[in-house]
């Protein structure tokens, strides 16, 4: 027999007790066999109670928990400034957030089930039930219209079950400021482009530049060769005027103003102002410069301009004082001589010598027309200059003057014993012109080259037709014209002997006089010479209209 259980055990011992021969009592087992029976159920019937009663508690607890958690999400949901909308696994709605419900149009209840993909246009990307991740469309309004907007998607687990988080962000003013910044660009690069400046913008060792507008290819590769310019960069010189100012400038990482470059590649000189300010992030680290170039050559060009006719202004007035010098020397020793002889004759110093007088005046009259051939140089060429001086034009015979102007000027050859001759040709040469205008620049010529040829030179004046233009040729072998000297032979107040005590008279304005007067004709000028040689002045008139038409048919 196997041992019996702990409480039947010692509920037969209690029996066995109360037993008159101390055998057990059987009524008495059998009570005490009942009772454990009732008392087991009364205890099975508590733990049941007891359990009951703990698993309402826990249910409530969790269901308070779950209100709580519930309640807090719908807060967070409802404070959240984007639309919030939760799908299940099938796409339909069933939480949405009062941003989600002004999004559309509709309550949370008229969204409930509403399958989500319906209420998306023009969505960018996948269809938004199956996607993840951000996609951009429009929310369609209950009113038809439609908002922009950005979506999010997450997964999210509630059990068993599969959500979608949706997290809808409206993007109108994103756009907007996006769609703004793009027309600042395209603002700013047209301002760019139409400026006559262009802008760059360097990092912080100013060895990457980005260019913006226009910018020649010149002053581009300069700047991406940095500010500081290496020499002959791909065979572009760069010389900085301010060297010096532009490095303390960037040593200090401090704004510059005006730096003036000059690039140049062969023969090609340009000239350019650069100018930055310093760029610095918000804790105020430096982060490159940002500024402009500015094509200055046009001002160079004329501040040298400025500065040739400051130093041209600065000669000419020098000239004019040397020139004045030479003149007081010349007017003063024909007027002295006019005076001294009018005195004698006047006193009569040598008695009734009227062969001598006669002498006397002759030289006076001599001095009176040098005196006049100096004052006509000078009212003739500030007439000119003054622009007051007018051609009376007609059509005339060249020829027929050149030989009129050489024969005027054979006395004077003569009698320094130069020889002269003339080339004018059978063909009669006519003009448009000045016939005493004409006059004055054949005679100023064959005269200047009578009077700087020395005895036992040659003189010779030719006229000929070359391409409906009438060439004048005074040729001598002269003194000559120093090579330094010739590039300033047409300029007024100018003379080769420039000293008080000169050999040749004359007032040195005939060829500047006589250059003016043949570009007044539509003529141009122009004069070889080689010192101790000799020189050959060429003047080209344009012909009349009738005989040009006749040379060139012929």
């Amino acid at each position: 027999m196997s041992e019996l259980h702990p409480l039947l055990a010692r509920q037969l011992r209690a029996a066995a007790r109360m037993g008159a021969d101390g055998r057990a009592d059987l009524d008495a087992l059998i009570e005490l066999v009942d009772q454990s029976y009732k008392d087991q159920d009364r205890d099975r019937r508590l733990s049941e109670r007891a359990n009951a009663l703990m698993e309402e508690e826990l249910h409530g607890a969790n269901a308070r928990a779950q209100a709580r958690m519930q309640s807090l999400l719908n807060a967070i949901v409802a404070g959240i400034k984007e639309g919030v909308v939760v799908t299940t696994q099938s796409g339909q709605i069933v939480l949405a957030n009062s941003c989600a419900e002004a999004l559309f149009g509709l309550s949370s209840a008229q969204l409930a089930h509403m399958p989500l993909e319906t209420l998306f246009q023009a969505v960018e990307g996948p269809n938004p039930v199956a996607a993840a991740g951000v996609i951009r469309g429009g929310a369609l309004h209950v009113s038809g219209s439609c908002t922009p907007v950005e979506i999010t998607a997450s997964a999210i687990a509630d059990g068993d079950a599969r959500q979608t988080l949706w997290l809808i962000r409206d993007i109108t003013e994103q756009l907007r400021w996006a769609a703004q910044q793009q027309e600042n660009t395209r603002r700013t690069e047209d301002f760019a482009r139409s400026s006559s400046d262009w802008f760059w913008q360097s990092n912080a060792d100013h060895s990457v530049i980005e260019t913006f507008g226009d910018a020649p290819p010149g002053a581009e590769n300069y700047l991406r060769h940095g500010l500081s310019g290496s020499p002959d960069t791909d065979g572009l010189s760069v010389v900085l005027a301010e060297r010096q100012r532009l490095n303390e400038a960037l040593a200090a990482r401090q704004a510059f103003r005006e730096i003036q470059v000059c690039l140049s590649r062969d023969t090609a000189i340009s000239w350019y102002a650069v100018s930055a300010r310093p760029m610095v992030d918000p804790d105020g680290v430096f982060l490159g410069y940002r500024g402009s170039v500015r094509d200055i050559s046009a001002a160079k060009a004329h501040e040298e301009e400025l500065t040739s006719a400051r130093k041209a202004a600065d000669d000419a007035n020098r000239l004019k004082s040397h020139f004045l010098a030479t003149m007081s020397h010349e007017l003063r020793t024909p007027m002295n001589a006019i005076l001294g002889f009018s005195e004698v004759i006047r006193d009569q110093v040598f008695g009734p010598d009227q062969a001598r007088y006669c002498d006397y005046a002759a030289s006076i009259h001599q001095s009176g027309q040098h005196l006049l051939s100096l004052i006509n140089d000078i009212l003739d060429l500030s007439k000119i200059e003054s622009g007051s001086y007018r051609l009376e034009c007609q059509q005339f015979c060249l020829s027929r003057l050149a030989d009129e102007c050489f024969m005027m000027v054979r006395p004077q050859a003569a009698k320094g014993q130069v020889g002269i001759d003339a080339e004018l040709g059978d063909a009669k040469v006519e003009i448009l012109g000045d016939p005493r205008a004409m006059r004055q620049v054949i005679v100023n010529l064959l005269s200047n080259a009578v009077k700087f040829t020395p005895a036992g030179g040659r003189v010779r004046l030719s006229l000929s037709l070359e391409g409906g233009r009438a060439m004048l040729s005074v040729r001598d072998t002269g003194i000559g014209i120093a090579k330094d000297f010739l590039p300033f032979v047409f300029d007024p107040f100018r003379q080769q002997d420039s000293g008080l005590a000169r050999k040749y008279e004359g007032t040195g304005l005939g060829l500047a006089i006589t250059k003016r007067l043949v570009e007044q004709h539509c003529g141009t000028i122009a004069i070889s010479s080689e010192q101790g040689v000799g020189t050959e002045v060429r003047v080209a008139v344009p012909l009349a209209a009738g005989q040009a038409g006749a040379v060139a048919a012929a």
